[in-house]
């Protein structure tokens, strides 16, 4: 089912009031689960960066945490390892 909602990009995104970036293929789903799961406040998301390289996502998003964003980065991590 999930696959099926992925079309092949990656959005590196922030959530201002949160302090927050992460990265998905599902911007949507992504925010969803954020609202729910956890509380966050989406209505303003900002996409700062999209494209097809997984890799490419994963070294923004880690660059952004290293600079004090809030997030987690474990799969980044796992591929540099």
């Amino acid at each position: 089912y999930n696959l099926g909602k992925k079309d092949g990009y990656y959005s590196v995104y922030l959530l201002p009031n949160h302090n927050y970036v992460g990265k998905t293929c599902r911007v949507a789903a992504r925010m969803s689960q954020h609202e729910y799961e956890y509380s966050r406040y989406t209505k303003n998301v900002r996409i700062l960066y999209t494209t097809k390289c997984e890799d490419e996502a994963l070294e923004l998003e880690a660059l952004l945490h290293d600079l004090g964003y809030e997030g987690r980065n474990a799969t980044y991590n796992r591929k540099k390892n």
